[in-house]
């Protein structure tokens, strides 16, 4: 089974080791949905907004807290690599301030290679393109509710593009 979770950096804290970070995630990030995030949204620099995708197979961490960035960036990648996706059977794109590949290309109708650097899975390619895209409209709808902001609007739209697609 594969679940995606978003998460916010915490205001309060300092990461200078990623490796720490993803040992103690919880001490520096907080899910989006997490109650308390509405009581810190003051607190965040909501135009560098730091945090982490958490995207699991099973057990099995693919992307993780140790690939923190800037959230709505990573997502934004992520979007655009699947729209690409949908043309190109197999596309590839780098993280921002990251030297982190992620690709993905088609196996078979079914079938999808997820990779991130020089590590890929292969997982069931309908359910990898819905729980993506399906976070990625609940983060970029979440941000937009908590800022009263139309910052996002760009995203959605392809978000809604695709789903007609």
């Amino acid at each position: 089974m594969l679940t995606v979770d978003s998460y916010l950096k915490r205001p309060s804290s300092f990461i200078e080791d990623s490796i720490e970070a993803a040992s103690n995630p919880y001490q520096y990030f907080i899910h989006l949905h997490d109650q308390r995030v509405k009581r810190m949204l003051n607190q965040f620099d909501h135009q560098l907004l730091e945090g982490a995708i958490v995207l699991k197979y099973g057990d099995e961490t693919l992307i993780g807290f140790q690939q923190y960035n800037l959230v709505d960036e990573l997502w934004t990648y992520i979007l655009n690599l699947i729209a690409h996706f949908q043309h190109d059977k197999q596309v590839e794109t780098y993280f921002r301030d990251q030297s982190l590949l992620i690709g993905l290309e088609q196996i078979s109708e079914k079938k999808i290679r997820f990779q991130l650097n020089n590590q890929s899975w292969t997982l069931p390619k309908k359910d990898l393109i819905q729980v993506l895209l399906t976070e990625c409209e609940h983060f970029f709808s979440t941000m937009g509710d908590y800022y009263q902001t139309t910052k996002y609007t760009n995203q959605l739209e392809k978000l809604q593009s695709m789903k007609l697609s």
